[in-house]
């Protein structure tokens, strides 16, 4: 069937937002905008199931240099060890719910 390649809406309370997803769940991307450049779960998670890789740590801190999220959706936690490595970062956002919602200052 073709119900199979459309992706599936995630019920969210944002909307006009730029995300980062860390997860396979596509459908939070529905009338919100993607910040970054992890967008396929397959073809990223390697960088965030290995936070010791002193490249993958660059590779996101150049992600918050470029083209900050304003929210990150990450159910499993993964950007915990890298908000540890890169705590200038770290300080701009608080864990809400299942992600982080960066602070306006």
């Amino acid at each position: 069937t073709f119900d199979k390649i459309f992706v599936e809406q995630t019920s969210t309370s944002f909307q006009k937002k730029r995300l980062m997803v860390i997860t396979d769940q596509l459908g939070f991307y529905k009338d919100n905008m993607l910040a970054g450049y992890f967008l396929d779960w397959q073809l990223y998670s390697t960088i965030f199931n290995e936070p010791d890789y002193y490249d993958n740590v660059i590779l996101v801190r150049k992600l918050f240099d470029n083209d900050s999220p304003e929210i990150i959706i990450d159910p499993l936690d993964k950007m915990k060890p890298f908000f540890k490595r890169i705590p200038d970062v770290s300080i701009k956002y608080k864990r809400e719910g299942e992600g982080y919602i960066k602070i306006n200052n």
